[in-house]
């Protein structure tokens, strides 16, 4: 019964997870002051650029110093990928995963692939996904931390370290 129930919140999660990934795929505009078309960008902070000039084309609070939260989930989708781990494995959530996961889909004791866990991770930003990522990565979390700010660093990300 704990099986089914862990599936059915997982199968919820990766419903909930895809509806949000269709809406993220659909641009959203706005008009601004002179009525220009704008993107309606639901973020405290964004910055839309053409990588081939590096202009930025356009900009809300693109200054500001920011949590790096969801940053830091990217940087550990990153460099668990990178490990080229088998992401048909299934892991098992624990308690420590869950702990200060503010924002999360999982229970202690769900069974979950690493693909179902690195779309948690990066969908819904799920924090104890990622937790789950790091813990069960080559080395543990302190061995997968040291991973991901070399990574960083070698990206030229020294202010994410």
């Amino acid at each position: 019964r704990a099986k089914r129930a862990a599936a059915a919140r997982a199968r919820a999660a990766q419903l909930q997870g895809e509806r949000i990934e269709r809406d993220a795929m659909t641009p959203h505009y706005k008009r601004d002051g002179l009525r220009n078309q704008i993107p309606d960008v639901r973020a405290a902070a964004a910055i839309v650029f053409d990588p081939q000039t590096n202009a930025v084309l356009w900009e809300q609070n693109g200054h500001e110093r920011r949590s790096i939260a969801s940053i830091t989930k990217l940087m550990t989708a990153l460099t668990f990928v990178s490990d080229e781990p088998d992401l048909n494995q299934v892991v098992v959530v624990t308690a420590a995963d869950m702990r200060n996961a503010s924002t999360t889909y999982l229970r202690t004791g769900d069974r979950l692939s690493y693909r179902d866990l690195l779309h948690l991770a990066l969908i819904p930003s799920d924090n104890a996904a990622a937790c789950v990522l790091a813990r069960t990565s080559e080395g543990g979390t302190a061995a997968f931390v040291v991973r991901m700010n070399e990574m960083a660093a070698s990206l030229g990300h020294s202010s994410s370290t």
